[in-house]
């Protein structure tokens, strides 16, 4: 491959050609996506591909790039990387699939024999990169070691010896597996005419005329590059970059648009300034452009069903039926929308995407959207504050609420937002209180506000302030029916809530758990759904569904005067089963998730979720610990709702401890027979000598019964256990 000229079009087979020639992806690109499971372009791209009548001739777009001066024989890329890469994997797949008949696309016959073996595709984004396509090319691609031809499966390339664990980490080397996989599938069903038929019409190798055929565009050096870089696959879908969104758009408007070129250059601009930084996938104005231009078809969707299209849509945008004008003015929106400062209200920011995440999810979009169509209905003509109003109630509702589509139902939540918005008959938000769209929560903040418009400016941050509770999570619709429209009882309700439930793990609110045990409310422990045990509140969850199955009494406890260490210090009901646990907070600090099993009159407190952690069984008023017998036993535990047992650890002994709810005496019954493989006890019958007497039916044991005092019957089980640890050999 002798330098590019710009301005004329090459097929693959000479862009991956000379002996020292390259094509580098530059660090100054993202990573390699188009094999992302989550939004896989690669399969619809292969169906055009294997389905397209391979006659045709196709310009398959625009490619940007530079040559650097201290490599003169290396085009640096910087658009269509996405397309060249996958056309690179799906030719070095085709080359395994026939006799390495693409072999000299992939890597030159010098890099090969007598240089370092570097393949035709260099990425320089990451070392990693670079290594791994080096070596998925020599071992995979050209098969140049017996045991890479064994492989059948790309899943096989990890368990390699060549795949160093560097790969493992490597988004673009994940995405690339991912790929691979998608070609492979696409290629089952695939006879060898067929697969020669596809790769001569991609590379163009055996055809004097190719048929797949790039125009390329010298970008001079990397500033320009870096500064200039614009978007050809602009809605980031596989082959909308051969007919060019930008060309397409400004031939078809520039007769009606004045200066069009300018203002699509402006819109490119922005998105290259405000592409996103610093995130583990490097990001260039491609994807901020191309998840903008989304919104506006999103928008623009007259119906569900055409929303729901647009939403999965992969065909090139329709900038027929969405004219550049309007393109244009959703871009006045939403660039107005994302430079504005939402953190007073605890908002964060607008992005197009965090860190992997290459798309807008559902959250985003049902808080996005609605203020964008808020902007349109009024024409732009509200102030920052109207918008950050707008903006943080939708934002709001995705930390409470499910916002994504549930397309079984034709549940659309982020459309019923929108028409939320164009039933709006005023600018300021307040006019929705009687709105029949909007959910019990909003309307009582609203009203909220309403209530103290005068104060409304600090009323509005004091309400956000409440959303961000861990417990609430913006469902706030009891504080403000506690407060009875009151600013100052609200800031009251919220301000003692943020000191008791100030964090899981602190001593404060291990003593607010005690406090709460005392009231002895049939609510708490918190039962948690669908499990089995319950809960002195753990998760936020259990908080909330707290708060809301007890609001009355909640209030009124909030309202008492007393603390919480007054509420343990005032509480002397020793018949309470919670009695050790409220007065000695050892117990509750021991446990790790404050979780309780409950089983009638048994409650066992345990210090991590197993059963070899430490644990405490409180019953009848007494204290059981996991190492109540000592070393020669095992642990008491629950095994009905009125028995705790006890097994020896090396003879054939079980104690069981009963409990006859009828005549509320306790029973010990020392017995052999359940570990057979353990050693037998001697001499088993003195232990008469304790007040223990023969079980006449039954099992072979020794049993004392009718204890009636729960202390009593505690010290009998340990002295019985004793007086074996004590005669052991």
């Amino acid at each position: 491959m002798s330098k590019l000229k710009s301005g004329k079009s090459y097929s693959l087979r000479e862009l991956f050609s000379g002996d020292n020639d390259k094509v580098v992806i530059p660090d100054l690109q993202r990573d390699y996506c188009w094999g992302n499971p989550e939004y896989n372009l690669v399969a619809p791209f292969m169906d055009t591909l294997i389905n397209m009548d391979k006659s045709q001739d196709l310009t398959m777009g625009l490619l940007y790039g530079y040559y650097d001066l201290l490599m003169p024989d290396h085009m640096q890329l910087c658009d269509g990387q996405q397309r060249i890469t996958t056309l690179f994997l799906i030719i070095g797949i085709l080359n395994r699939h026939l006799n390495n008949r693409y072999g000299k696309l992939l890597m030159s016959d010098f890099e090969l024999n007598d240089d370092d073996c570097e393949p035709y595709l260099q990425y320089s984004i990451r070392e990693s990169s670079l290594y791994f396509i080096s070596d998925l090319v020599y071992h995979y691609f050209l098969q140049k070691d017996e045991d890479d031809k064994r492989l059948r499966r790309t899943a096989d390339i990890t368990g390699s010896y060549w795949f160093m664990n560097s790969y493992e980490v490597d988004p673009t080397v994940r995405n690339i597996l991912s790929a691979m996989d998608t070609i492979e599938e696409k290629l089952i069903g695939l006879d060898t005419e067929s697969m020669i038929k596809l790769g001569d019409f991609i590379t163009g190798i055996h055809s004097e005329s190719p048929k797949i055929m790039f125009l390329y565009y010298d970008m001079v050096n990397r500033q320009n590059g870096e500064e200039t870089f614009v978007v050809i696959n602009t809605t980031g879908e596989p082959l909308s970059a051969s007919q060019n969104l930008k060309p397409l758009m400004i031939n078809q408007y520039k007769d009606s648009v004045p200066d069009i070129e300018d203002k699509w250059e402006e819109m490119e601009t922005w998105f290259w300034r405000n592409r996103a930084r610093g995130t583990k996938v490097q990001h260039t104005s491609d994807e901020g452009m191309g998840e903008f231009l989304r919104c506006v078809r999103l928008l623009e969707s007259k119906t569900d069903d055409e929303y729901l299209l647009a939403v999965d849509s992969t065909d090139k945008f329709p900038y027929k039926e969405i004219s550049f004008g309007r393109v244009y003015e959703w871009f006045k929106y939403y660039s107005r929308v994302y430079t504005i400062d939402y953190t007073e209200r605890h908002d964060g920011s607008i992005a197009y995407y965090h860190n992997n995440q290459s798309h807008y999810t559902a959250e985003q979009l049902y808080a996005l959207l609605p203020t964008l169509s808020y902007c349109d209905k009024f024409s732009g003509e509200v102030d920052d504050v109207a918008i950050k109003r707008i903006y943080h109630m939708f934002h709001t509702v995705t930390s409470y609420q499910n916002v994504g589509n549930d397309r079984k139902n034709k549940i659309i939540p982020v459309r019923r937002a929108i028409e939320l918005v164009d039933s709006m008959s005023d600018k300021d938000i307040l006019c929705l209180i009687d709105a029949k769209n909007l959910n019990d929560q909003e309307k009582a903040k609203l009203l909220m506000i309403s209530s103290n418009i005068i104060d409304r400016d600090d009323v509005e941050l004091l309400i956000a302030e409440a959303e961000t509770s861990n417990i609430f999570r913006g469902r706030i619709k009891c504080l403000i029916e506690w407060s009875d429209m009151s600013a100052e009882r609200f800031k009251f309700y919220l301000d003692k809530i943020n000191q008791l439930w100030n964090g899981n793990c602190d001593n404060n609110i291990d003593s607010l758990r005690r406090a709460l045990l005392s009231l002895h409310w049939n609510e708490y422990p918190i039962a948690v759904p669908g499990k089995s045990h319950f809960t002195l509140g753990w998760e936020w969850g259990d908080w909330y569904r707290f708060f809301t199955h007890n609001s009355e009494k909640i209030k009124r406890f909030l309202d008492s005067d007393m603390s919480v260490d007054e509420y343990i210090e005032q509480f002397d009901d020793r018949a309470n089963p919670y009695y050790f646990i409220i007065k000695d907070p050892k117990y509750i600090a021991c446990s790790q998730r404050k979780n309780l099993y409950i089983h009638k009159d048994i409650i066992l407190l345990m210090q991590k979720e197993r059963t070899q952690a430490y644990y405490y069984i409180f019953w009848h008023g007494q204290v059981y610990p996991k190492d109540l017998l000592g070393g020669g036993w095992g642990a008491p535990w629950q095994y009905a709702d009125s028995l705790l047992y006890c097994d020896n650890i090396r003879y054939d002994l079980t104690i069981d401890y009963l409990y006859d709810p009828k005549t509320q005496n306790y029973e010990i019954l020392l017995w052999r027979g359940k570990h057979k493989d353990r050693q037998i006890f001697e001499n088993l019958e003195k232990v008469t000598e304790i007040g223990l007497s023969p079980v006449e039916k039954g099992l072979e044991g020794y049993s004392i019964g009718y204890i009636h005092d729960a202390s009593e019957a505690k010290k009998k089980l340990i002295e019985v256990a004793n007086w074996i640890n004590e005669r052991a050999e």
